[in-house]
């Protein structure tokens, strides 16, 4: 007979550990540590039981990042299979994805977009490769119209050349200083000019929520509960 809401969380978490045990790769004591009950139950006829469970899938693919000088760490031990590797599994329901780079598969190569420059040469997205633009003093029409008040209610109107352009209608595009194209860091090789590539074992963990309302009579064990005067019912 289970007196208090303590004794159920324990029960309940204690049946919860040994019913999945068997069908995960954790141990009991990872388990423990993962599975959360709330605290926040009430002792009444019908349960909310909400099960929160950690899942991991892993694979194996080729990675690549830029070549920085410094290779990245690998683990020292041989890798027998993707399920040899100690991951962490995370310290609450969350999703996570870990890298574990595996020994000699490294390979440093000429970064394949800028063929080693570490820039690359693209039209600007500013002028379209005209290396000009639409002047923003006359709005392209080479002139600028001006009003000159004369005396006795009576203004002129006066066409003078624009002399932001010249009369072109047109400015040098600021972007591209008027060659038309830019210069960028390669988004690839982060300007380095070469890559390593290597083989990782990649480990994805994603959590998982169900939830279920059960009776008392469903539950295996049962709960004694306790009214407000005291009186068992």
């Amino acid at each position: 007979m289970l007196k208090d809401k303590g004794q159920f969380l324990a029960k309940a978490k204690s049946m919860i550990v040994q019913n999945i045990q068997k069908r995960t790769v954790f141990t009991r004591a990872d388990l423990n540590r993962l599975i959360s009950l709330s605290p926040q139950v009430d002792l009444n006829p019908c349960f909310l039981i909400t099960l929160q469970a950690l899942t991991e899938t892993r694979y194996i693919d080729i990675l690549e990042a830029p070549n920085m000088g410094k290779l990245p760490t690998f683990p020292s031990e041989a890798l027998n299979n993707i399920w040899s590797i100690n991951s962490t599994p995370p310290d609450s329901f969350a999703s996570d994805t870990q890298i574990f780079p595996i020994e000699g598969t490294q390979k440093v190569s000429t970064c394949p977009n800028c063929n080693g420059a570490g820039e690359i040469s693209r039209v600007c997205w500013s002028c379209g490769g005209s290396g000009s633009r639409v002047c923003s003093s006359c709005a392209g029409s080479g002139s600028i119209v001006r009003e000159e008040y004369v005396g006795s209610g009576r203004t002129v109107v006066r066409r003078e050349v624009c002399t932001y352009c010249g009369g072109r209608g047109k400015e040098v595009c600021s972007s591209c200083s008027g060659t038309g194209r830019v210069i960028e860091t390669c988004s690839r090789c982060d300007g380095y000019g070469s890559v390593v590539s290597f083989t990782a074992v990649i480990c994805n963990f994603k959590p998982h929520k169900w939830e279920r309302v059960v009776s008392r009579l469903e539950l295996t064990f049962q709960v004694a509960s306790v009214n407000e005067r005291g009186k068992r019912f």
